[in-house]
């Protein structure tokens, strides 16, 4: 974890997510490479035709959501931040940390959905 954090403070933020893309497709690869040899019903070969452009999709995916986002999310975190009475910041610190959890994740998900 050491490693991470001294990693994310040397590196640019958008070289700490491909670092990170990378580490997940090692190891979503460790987990579903051998169970697709496991349960295989059609054999095909790991580096094949479409490798290289399912491996491209997976970057844009992780990538390009976040660098087309990061503009409109910023406004309108700033206008909401303007907006805001004072007393809602104070609301949400006082409430336990599950709740707040439990608060985040829907928020998260009905932002990730729309």
């Amino acid at each position: 974890m050491e490693i991470f954090r001294q990693l994310q403070q040397h590196l640019p933020p958008f070289a700490f997510d491909i670092f990170k893309l990378c580490i997940w497709l090692l190891l979503l690869m460790l987990i579903f490479l051998p169970l697709e040899r496991l349960c295989e019903q059609h054999s095909q070969k790991v580096v094949r035709k479409a490798f290289f452009t399912d491996l491209g999709y997976y970057f844009l995916n992780g990538i390009l959501p976040r660098m087309l986002l990061i503009l409109p999310l910023s406004m309108l975190v700033w206008g909401l931040h303007h907006v805001m009475p004072s007393g809602i910041d104070a609301f949400v610190t006082g409430m336990p940390l599950w709740l707040r959890f439990t608060a985040a994740v829907i928020v998260g998900e009905f932002g990730s959905y729309w």
